[in-house]
């Protein structure tokens, strides 16, 4: 079809411009000259005479100006990343040449005219899939359209084809490039998703610079109003009510580096990161099998529990619940939240420094972190600095002696400990309130301490119940000692290579005489021989007296009545005599000789063998027993 193209008067009622001769002045076009001689072909052949005179556009005879007319375009892209890195943050002025799609842009970048093909940050429209033949039934296959892919790219073609834009490059895609388009009217990514023209892709949205929480809004806003793409969308209803949607309190237990337990107002909680995963064992390969597992044993699990217990424990945190998941098979209720510390989002520095990884969530699961693009951008950091677990290098290894499982390593192990004095560790776990299982990062150990000279109510094992007060004795030493840096003083051991000693944190504080104080274990006759036994006991004079817990049930014996007659009791001297030693026995007694008496006894001994000598025993007149 051929026909006239006119621009809209500048001035109401002015005259309309036409378009054909402004540009036959201007030199840009040629008359045909098969054209019927027409007033108006004579108009425009006298405009092209005009030009031609003037030397204007395609009538120019200087080489220079010929050659500054002909634009260099760049059709390929050698290295997209360089081109992302050359004008990463800086706005470049574009030409939209060619809607692909609802998302996909293909556009020359001004002044340079290199041509590129542009994903939009964030989002996916629907596209146009090859499919079938072309009309002729032998021809290249026709392009099927996906529903709503003709809307999206009308949408996009009415108000960004043959304009002057600004992109903002972003990543890289093969050889595409990933960006936003800035247009003096608004994003017009936001306006295809608050359309319900296109969807948001998560491995995309980590890109977008700025305005994420806009593009969430928008399309949250497709959703209710079940616009489009989101026309047969059904909201997932939470599985598990959220009873307390956000609460503060105290971390008590790293219990992996995707799980905490936060002592609250209400109690312990033990609360998920929300969208992220913690360092897992490698999948095994077929015929393998794999024993018991600790945290030292997952490449970067001990790490990212390190992280976590110096930057949490005996911290006070702000939790903000973003949903609850119902338990199903051995994993009960969970609670999925985001953790902030001194205004850090934990998940979110957990996962930039590749100690966690990013869960990928379907497109219509609203139940993740509210700050998911945040943990986007953290992962994307972390693969591009290589960081934990994207690095490429062998994860580190960590060769951890286990004294429990060994006692005969740890009777070897026993008098270094007892030489070394008070040594740093960490409690890994407590069994009960005396009983710890600790780590030595300098001697790469682990082994259990019992603490010497006191008596802790056990607690149940086997399903044998717990002894009165074992329960608020266990909980006590949690809150005071477990995953935190403590020192251990080794001076016994038990037959099972248990080691025996004292356990001091915050520097001073003696573990065993706060739990004495606390009234929730005794002095143990054994204790005479520690040095912080006057400690032990003042500690179990208040309770005691007060019958506090483990001493409710206390009954004093009264004092025997003394005796009229009993001799006065003397204060002992000691009295030092010098003698031999004639024989040790195995229980470690032995008889010894007084030296004075030496010379007598050497008298008598030289009186006897000439006794002997001068009237020998009678043969058989003495028979041995």
């Amino acid at each position: 079809q051929f026909g006239q193209l006119y621009l809209p008067a500048a001035a109401a009622g002015g005259k309309r411009e036409d378009v054909i001769k402004a540009s036959v002045a201007a030199g840009w076009l040629r008359v045909r000259a098969d054209k019927a001689k027409t007033a108006e072909n004579d108009e425009l052949l006298e405009l092209e005479v005009a030009a031609a005179a003037g030397k204007l556009g395609l009538h120019t005879e200087e080489e220079a100006r010929k050659a500054a007319a002909v634009r260099a375009t760049k059709w390929n892209v050698e290295n997209p990343r360089m081109l992302v890195e050359e004008h990463k943050g800086t706005p470049v002025d574009a030409l939209i040449e060619q809607v692909r799609d609802g998302s996909t842009l293909r556009l020359f970048l001004l002044p340079s005219f290199q041509y590129v093909t542009l994903l939009m940050s964030g989002i996916k429209s629907p596209t146009f899939k090859r499919g079938g033949q072309g009309e002729d039934g032998k021809g290249p296959s026709a392009e099927v359209a996906e529903p709503f892919a003709e809307e999206a790219k009308y949408f996009v073609e009415s108000r960004l084809l043959q304009r002057e834009v600004q992109v903002r490059l972003e990543g890289s895609s093969n050889n595409n490039v990933i960006g936003t388009v800035i247009h003096p009217a608004g994003n017009i990514a936001t306006s295809l998703l608050g359309e319900g023209l296109a969807k948001i892709v998560d491995w995309s949205m980590a890109n977008v610079a700025t305005g994420k929480e806009l593009y969430r809004a928008a399309e949250k806003t497709a959703k209710e109003k079940k616009l489009r793409l989101w026309r047969n969308y059904t909201p997932a209803s939470a599985a598990t009510p959220i009873t307390e949607k956000e609460f503060s309190g105290r971390v008590m237990e790293i219990v992996n580096a995707e799980t905490i337990v936060v002592k609250a107002a209400s109690g312990l909680k033990r609360v998920q990161l929300a969208s992220v995963r913690g360092p897992k064992a490698p999948p095994l390969g077929e015929g393998e099998t794999r024993g018991r597992q600790t945290v030292f044993d997952v490449p970067y699990l001990f790490e990212a529990r390190e992280f976590l217990r110096k930057k949490l424990i005996g911290k006070k945190v702000q939790v903000v619940v973003d949903f609850m998941r119902a338990a199903e098979g051995n994993y009960p209720e969970r609670c999925c939240a985001t953790v902030t510390a001194d205004g850090v989002n934990i998940a979110e520095a957990l996962v930039s420094k590749g100690l966690a990884t990013v869960l990928m969530h379907r497109n219509d699961d609203d139940q993740r972190s509210a700050a998911y693009d945040d943990l986007l951008v953290a992962e994307q950091r972390a693969k591009k600095g290589a960081k934990g677990v994207h690095s490429p290098k062998p994860p580190p290894v960590h060769r951890v002696s286990d004294l429990q499982q060994d006692s005969a390593k740890a009777k070897n192990f026993f008098p270094f400990l007892q030489r070394a004095g008070r040594t740093h560790g960490v409690v890994e776990y407590a069994a009960s309130g005396s009983r710890f299982k600790v780590y030595l990062p300098k001697e790469t150990s682990v082994f259990t301490l019992v603490l010497a000279g006191i008596s802790c109510p056990r607690t149940g094992r086997q399903g044998q119940p717990s002894e009165p007060w074992a329960d608020e004795a266990l909980q006590f030493v949690k809150e005071r000692v477990l995953q935190r840096d403590v020192e251990v003083l080794v001076d016994a051991q038990d037959k099972s290579g248990n080691m025996i000693g004292a356990l001091f944190v915050n520097d001073s504080t003696n573990v065993a005489v706060e739990l004495v104080a606390a009234g929730l274990a005794t002095v143990h006759f054994t204790a005479d021989r520690l040095a912080y036994h006057q400690q032990l006991l003042q500690a179990e004079a208040g309770p005691k007296a007060k019958r506090l817990k483990v001493w409710e049930n206390f009954k004093e014996e009264p004092a025997a009545a003394a005796v009229a007659d009993a001799p006065e009791e003397k204060e002992r001297k000691v009295s030092y005599r010098d003698v031999l030693a004639s024989e040790v026995r195995a229980d470690g007694s032995f008889y010894a000789q007084l030296t004075k008496d030496g010379p007598e006894l050497d008298t008598l001994m030289g009186n006897l063998r000439v006794s002997f000598e001068a009237t020998p025993p009678v043969a058989g007149a003495y028979t041995p027993k």
